[in-house]
């Protein structure tokens, strides 16, 4: 019987399926795919379509054997439950197939090398053996994140540890070990020891024999050293690197992505001195319009500064803005910015809409200069329905939330139905996913909200169910 012949996206190198079923049977019938899990009217999709082309033409070039393919998640029912199998956390995103039931996430920026490296890293051992010091500095040469570990040649506790924690993250770093105490000694190390060596500024950072006591303590040093002290933040890896941080964040937007690398070393000392406090970060910003928004630089003049309150959601922009021409907001400028906010003598910036006239609707409208005094209210259960200009999903919906807060009027004592725009406003959350978004933010707990989960479905009854359930006056509404 002859193969099945599978259809290419016109001009690409890149297949297309009708259903979920026909994509699972593609990577059945192939080795490796790389797959891209897209919608396609996500502007993120139109950023990464021209670098997943060329990685395709790439993959084919060089020979590797693996198949690019795309899986859009507006085809049908049941594209969209197989997505909800592969748990993916936002569209576009890449997976590399080895079979229907053995897949690993991609989880770094969208960059054609990045990718390419990752795809490497595939190829390698968990952990790379090296014998000399010649072989351990070209690996430190070839990878970005070099992680280390110098070993005495009978250490097997140490050593079986370290392979499983290599094992666990090898999609994301290169591991290696040596025995060789000449190896060590020649970077002024004694085994055993691990170290995290880092090519940005030609960085390392130790755990030395005292500290490692088991697997945990490995991890966490590891997730801790591999962060860059001023990392490049990327549209895809954005919504993980604010997600539970404990710092505030200080932005610096660049004009373009050759920039970021001599403005994150020019950072490293102000970094350094406030790493307990502020993460410095540098960020191409023609490539995140949204962000560049949400911070308050609607001119989008780069290069600007701006400090983000996680906890509040607060923005704290460094001005003047824009700058003179060719040139930018010096080390000096940034350092006093930072001293002031860090003595709380700056005002944030507030984006709101005009507070709305007085009015007898049940659905009330927040805006930003009003969210403290409705959302925050603590004698009320408060639930807001988050909405966006260019979001279909939140049009539809909004008449049934209109209905919703017309079923609710009579427990407007002890229960708040609001909607907001995020377009025009700041809400003290910075952890709003995904559009239309719905949080409960319960009385007396205005601190710990609840977001509803959207992959259950909308509707009134489903709704009225969160309500009663997750807002501490247990409201029941009738539907």
């Amino acid at each position: 019987m002859a193969a099945k012949e599978y259809t290419l996206v016109p001009g690409t190198l890149q297949y297309e399926f009708g259903n979920g079923d026909e994509a699972l049977e593609f990577i059945g019938a192939h080795e490796a795919v790389l797959m891209v899990v897209l919608h396609p009217v996500a502007p993120n999709w139109h950023r990464f379509a021209s670098v997943y082309d060329q990685l395709a033409r790439t993959l084919d070039a060089t020979g590797t054997g693996i198949k690019c393919a795309r899986l859009d998640i507006s085809d049908g029912d049941a594209v969209v439950e197989l997505c909800h199998k592969m748990r993916i956390p936002r569209v576009p995103t890449l997976f590399l197939f080895n079979g229907p039931g053995t897949f690993r996430r991609y989880n770094g920026p969208l960059r054609e090398r990045d990718v390419l490296a990752f795809l490497r890293r595939q190829k390698l051992p968990s952990v790379t053996v090296v014998e000399s010091a010649d072989a351990l500095q070209a690996l430190k040469d070839e990878n970005d994140v070099l992680v280390a570990a110098f070993l005495d040649a009978g250490e097997s506790t140490l050593r079986r540890q370290f392979e499983t924690v290599a094992d666990e993250l090898k999609d994301e770093f290169v591991f290696t070990v040596s025995t060789d105490k000449a190896v060590a000694e020649a970077e002024g190390l004694a085994s055993p020891s691990v170290v995290v060596f880092k090519k940005v500024a030609d960085e390392r950072t130790v755990l030395v024999s005292k500290a490692w006591k088991d697997e945990g303590a490995l991890r966490s040093f590891i997730a801790t050293a591999i962060e860059p002290v001023v990392p490049e933040l990327h549209w895809e890896t954005y919504n993980d690197f604010v997600e539970d941080r404990e710092t505030s964040v200080g932005y610096l937007f660049l004009p373009t992505p050759e920039a970021t690398k001599a403005a994150s070393l020019a950072l490293l000392p102000l970094a350094r001195t406030h790493k307990s406090t502020i993460t410095f970060t540098v960020i191409n910003g023609p490539a995140f319009p949204r962000l560049v928004d949400d911070m308050h630089l609607p001119e989008a003049v780069f290069p600007a500064f701006v400090l983000h309150d996680l906890s509040q959601n607060l923005k704290y922009p460094l001005l003047p803005n824009p700058w003179p021409p060719l040139s930018t907001p010096s080390l000096e400028d940034i350092s006093t910015h930072v001293d002031r906010y860090l003595i709380g003598a700056l005002e944030p910036a507030l984006k709101s809409a005009p507070i709305p006239e007085p009015s007898d609707s049940p659905l009330v409208e927040v805006v930003g200069h009003t969210y403290r005094e409705i959302v925050l209210n603590n004698n009320r259960d408060v639930v807001v329905e988050y909405s966006r200009d260019d979001c279909a999903g939140c049009d539809a919906l909004a008449p049934q939330w209109r209905k919703l807060a017309e079923l609710a009027a009579g427990e407007q004592d002890r229960l708040t139905v609001a909607t907001m725009n995020f377009d025009h406003n700041d809400a003290l959350d910075k952890d709003i996913r995904g559009f239309p978004s719905i949080k409960m933010y319960p009385a007396g707990r205005k601190d710990k909200p609840v977001a509803y989960n959207a992959e259950q479905g909308h509707g009134l009854q489903k709704w009225a169910k969160f309500i009663q359930e997750a807002g501490t006056h247990g409201v029941q509404i009738s539907v």
